[in-house]
């Protein structure tokens, strides 16, 4: 099995401090970590294999103390299977984006959103229609204010490759719709 673990330095890399394990003990593999801080709030999201389901879910942790210690991971994504994983976080606001297959073996990206640090998150928002093509990766940022995005690659269904991005204008309550960029 593999695991998330999180560790820091304080004095530009030249010591560590002892790393602390974010995803459960007894979780099985999880894969494609990412990481994102504002102030002292430190977001770090994976995609957690369910063996029971077989399927990867989008797992969530969170530390308020600077990564001194983490909470209990909280599984964001709903009954499909995850293959890659984005976050991005400005002051208390924070989305995370994934890519999913639905119900048809579809490529989707879905994204929830917390305006409170990742104390609670939003019901998950279809950011990426399916269409019969394939998404591939997903990356998300903001502006550092209010704008945040998402973009991926589509291929397939007889189209030419496209990015394509969503925009976000209230941290990522509500998303437009992608535009080919």
């Amino acid at each position: 099995y593999y695991n998330v673990f999180y560790q820091k330095s304080e004095d530009f890399v030249l010591n560590w401090d002892d790393e602390i394990q974010v995803s459960t003990i007894d979780s099985e593999t999880s894969i494609g970590a990412r990481i994102t801080s504002s102030g002292d709030n430190i977001y770090v999201s994976w995609e957690q294999y369910d063996s029971d389901a077989s399927i990867y879910k989008a797992e969530f942790s969170y530390s308020s103390n600077g990564g001194e210690s983490f909470g209990t991971p909280e599984t964001l994504s709903s009954t499909n299977s995850v293959s890659e994983i984005s976050l991005t976080s400005e002051d208390n606001n924070l989305v995370v984006a994934w890519i999913e297959s639905n119900d048809n073996g579809e490529s989707i990206v879905k994204a929830r959103h917390s305006a409170n640090a990742g104390n609670s998150f939003s019901a998950e928002n279809i950011v990426g229609n399916a269409d019969g093509s394939t998404i591939l990766f997903v990356e998300s940022t903001n502006d550092g204010s209010s704008n945040f995005f998402i973009s991926w690659l589509r291929i397939g269904n007889e189209q030419p490759r496209k990015v394509e991005c969503a925009r976000s204008a209230n941290s990522g309550s509500t998303w437009n719709a992608a535009v080919n960029v």
